[in-house]
């Protein structure tokens, strides 16, 4: 399986831009003044998305970026950040830091619980 997606992104040079531009869509968890981002409208308003808002950046640039560097076989967020530690020693305190965060904010939303019909999307 794993070759078959490596095959496909080596024949379409645009694929892993057109991933990374659509993980940098996500909006970040904090605005320009740090404040937390928080839904504008709907049953969630003024409510912090922690699944989309901060856990989603973290899982797309993960993948992203093994992709990029063509590692196979881990699907864990926080166990691919480890590897690309690894791999790249000149960015591995960037990397554990980024598997520390994404370890913290997982931790925090169990801690949080799941709500009836949102599964625990929101706090």
């Amino acid at each position: 399986m794993a070759e078959n997606i490596y095959k496909a992104i080596n024949n379409q040079n645009s694929f892993l831009s057109f991933l990374a531009r659509n993980a940098l869509e996500n909006p970040p968890p904090l605005s320009f003044f740090r404040d937390f981002m928080v839904e504008h409208n709907g049953e969630h308003k003024d409510e912090f998305d922690i699944k989309l808002r901060a856990m989603m950046p973290l899982v797309d640039g993960a993948r992203v970026l093994t992709l990029a560097a063509r590692i196979k076989g881990i699907n864990s967020t926080s166990k691919r950040y480890n590897k690309l530690a690894e791999l790249e020693p000149e960015n591995k305190e960037l990397y554990e830091q980024l598997a520390d965060a994404y370890e913290i904010v997982m931790r925090f939303r169990a801690e949080q619980g799941f709500k009836k019909n949102d599964l625990g999307r929101y706090f």
